[in-house]
């Protein structure tokens, strides 16, 4: 987080997307597979979770986070966050229920 973010402290979730918004857009229909960043999770900061239930989730909740920054989400704005948070429930809630 120090070196990628300039913040001096730790967190549970990095994300590293391999195209910027705009090259996104012009590759993402292209092509069946793609390529689209790294996730990087922290199980050790969400790994003091009582239990099992509660670890799962919260891994879901990091890595959905992810991936939307993955697609150019982003959420330094108010407005952002609304949008993202939305996104991250809908997406979640689809993840519970197709497991």
């Amino acid at each position: 987080n120090k070196k990628f973010r300039k913040k001096n402290k730790t967190t549970d979730v990095l994300s590293f997307p391999y195209y910027n918004k705009k090259e996104l857009k012009k590759n993402i229909f292209k092509n069946k597979n793609i390529y689209l960043g790294d996730i990087i999770i922290n199980l050790q900061k969400i790994s003091d979770r009582p239990n099992k239930e509660k670890f799962f989730k919260r891994f879901n909740e990091l890595w959905i986070h992810a991936l939307l920054h993955l697609f150019g989400f982003k959420h330094r704005k108010n407005k952002d966050y609304k949008k993202m948070n939305f996104l991250e429930k809908k997406l979640l809630k689809t993840v519970y229920k197709n497991a």
